[in-house]
């Protein structure tokens, strides 16, 4: 399917540059997939629902920093026509990142202290969460450059090497240990390799010349970006806190096999979908930035390119999920994994719009609208956390908070895709 698709691509939009970033990109998430499906039925055997819950919770807390950490300055890096401007930006979004995550470390110890953190999470998990935001960080960063280029071969090859290196060592470590502690390493020494592949001589090149950039100038670039970073950087915040905050609260509300379930349900549905889809995002973002400056009404034509392949995706990828009760239990073991079935069931329409909606974001920042990605952030974010506090104050079954939790999802969505509509409209006048 995945061969078929990217040849499908190439033919239609005629080896352009478009194309073949978009059809590699794709196709690199497609084989980066296929291990991690493939060892899930094994992994699942090896490790408890709870050492799933532990390793969702730590990506959902790295996450949130990460996002505190980045304030999507590094998107700058793609949007500047300036390359010494690019190199000042990135300069500075490091040394803002690197001073946030030890902030954010103590932050996430006070949390465990006030007895906020599941305790099934171990205390080292707690240390390990600024080195896995300093691994986002540079990421971000080599990524940007990368799009800024127009070259996306290096994020594909990337991401295959972070899915095999992630895929073996969670297989390996379990001869030692099937703990959730074993997870989240696999978990690092996977993102490490994924930063490591993106760094090539070119990207070495531009950060050697990060020293003779100075602080004022660094100082001095943030300040010109600070306008669009007000909007930006704060729905980058709530935005993380929408995806990633109903997995810390279900695990402090329902417990380690419910989180282990909707855990494992994000790693079999919505990650694989988010890595399609995050390739789609990459390889439209880099030619809106480059429409941007150029033909601002070409936008309109990519999006709507971009959003007829992902409605496919996303529509392919929630069928599979309502079939979840019936497949879950039987691939994955049903003494363990049975009950997850429904918490895939539930989570069909939120991997269908995320799928679809993916570009989002990339084209509101570009066309120059943050606010309005900033007011649906909050809107989003704050029914998520209100819905699932409430379900757990109340004492109502996980069932509900995660149909609460979907619900609210499809149908914030949905509005910001009307909204995204109403903004092209504007752009094609």
């Amino acid at each position: 399917m995945i061969f078929a698709l990217t040849g499908r691509l190439k033919q239609r939009a005629g080896g352009s540059r478009y194309s073949s970033n978009l059809s590699r990109t794709i196709f690199a998430a497609g084989l980066s997939q296929v291990l991690p499906l493939a060892l899930t039925p094994v992994l699942t055997r090896l490790y408890e629902p709870a050492a799933f819950g532990i390793l969702a919770w730590f990506v959902a807390v790295s996450a949130v920093g990460s996002s505190f950490a980045l304030l999507r300055i590094d998107w700058a890096v793609t949007r500047v026509c300036s390359t010494r401007r690019a190199l000042a930006i990135t300069a500075g979004g490091i040394l803002v990142g690197a001073v946030v995550s030890s902030v954010y470390l103590a932050l996430v110890l006070g949390a465990y202290k006030m007895g906020v953190v599941p305790a099934e999470i171990p205390f080292l998990a707690l240390l390990l969460v600024p080195v896995a935001v300093l691994f986002a960080i540079g990421g971000a960063y080599a990524s940007a450059w990368h799009t800024r280029w127009g070259d996306l071969r290096p994020l594909a090859d990337a991401r295959v090497a972070q899915s095999v290196t992630t895929s073996t060592s969670n297989l390996l470590g379990a001869l030692f240990s099937t703990g959730g502690l074993m997870l989240v390493a696999g978990m690092l020494v996977g993102a490490f390799v994924y930063l490591g592949a993106q760094i090539r001589r070119r990207i070495v090149a531009r950060a050697l010349s990060i020293r003779v950039i100075s602080l004022a100038q660094i100082a001095g670039a943030l300040r010109q970006e600070a306008g669009r970073i007000k909007y930006s950087g704060p729905a980058g915040i709530l935005n993380a806190v929408g995806l990633y905050f109903p997995t810390i609260l279900i695990g402090m509300w329902y417990g380690a096999q419910n989180l282990g379930w909707f855990a494992l349900m994000l790693r079999l549905a919505v990650y694989p979908t988010l890595a399609f889809t995050a390739g789609a995002s990459q390889s439209f973002l880099a030619e809106v930035s480059a429409a941007a400056r150029n033909n601002p009404a070409d936008i309109s034509a990519r999006y709507a390119r971009t959003k007829t392949l992902l409605t496919v995706l996303g529509t392919v990828a929630a069928i599979v999920c309502l079939c979840g009760p019936m497949l879950v239990g039987v691939l994955l073991g049903a003494a363990k994994w049975s009950g997850a079935g429904w918490t895939l069931f539930a989570l069909a329409p939120v991997v269908l719009v995320q799928v679809v909606a993916s570009p989002l974001s990339p084209a509101i920042t570009v066309l120059g609208h943050e606010r309005w990605i900033l007011l649906w952030d909050v809107a989003r974010s704050s029914s998520i956390v209100l819905a699932i506090t409430a379900c757990g104050l109340l004492h109502l079954p996980y069932e509900i908070a995660l149909c609460a939790y979907s619900i609210i999802m499809a149908v914030t969505y949905a509005v910001m895709l009307r909204k995204m509509d109403s903004m092209l409209m504007l752009v094609r006048r």
